[in-house]
């Protein structure tokens, strides 16, 4: 992918998507903000890293956000397979985590490593001045 997308121009993109539910079973299901309608929805969450540049675009990585709820529910987290390891993070933690990943994976040499760094460096200053509005 990176060999026919990637070049300087491009970027990576990290948004969330939802996909509605009716029951409760599947994994970090739960009533949260949906932005597929605007509203709050039975849900589950995925936070998704594309990229895009002039010769187009692709999926890179995505990871289930699982609610506070659910990562304090043994029982509900065995009936639905979630593993032990996996704990709750916070939508912009898992991007985070995506990003910090990729960087891993393409190693600090790879051009397309100065866009991740600068991708990442956003979040953490955007998630930085989240949490001092916050406070304020």
């Amino acid at each position: 992918m990176i060999e026919h997308l990637g070049c300087g121009e491009g970027v990576l993109i990290a948004d969330d998507t939802a996909a509605i539910k009716k029951g409760v079973k599947s994994a970090g299901v739960a009533r949260q903000y949906c932005g597929l309608t605007g509203q709050v929805e039975n849900c589950q969450v995925m936070p998704m890293l594309t990229y895009a540049g002039p010769a187009g675009h692709a999926f890179i990585n995505r990871r289930l956000y699982l609610p506070e709820a659910w990562a304090a529910d043994p029982a509900r987290r065995t009936q639905a397979h979630v593993p032990e390891q996996v704990a709750f993070a916070t939508k912009p933690a898992l991007v985070i985590a995506m990003l910090e990943e990729r960087r891993r994976v393409l190693g600090e040499e790879h051009p397309d490593t100065l866009a991740t760094q600068r991708n990442l460096a956003a979040v953490e200053e955007a998630l930085a001045s989240s949490v001092d509005n916050e406070k304020q």
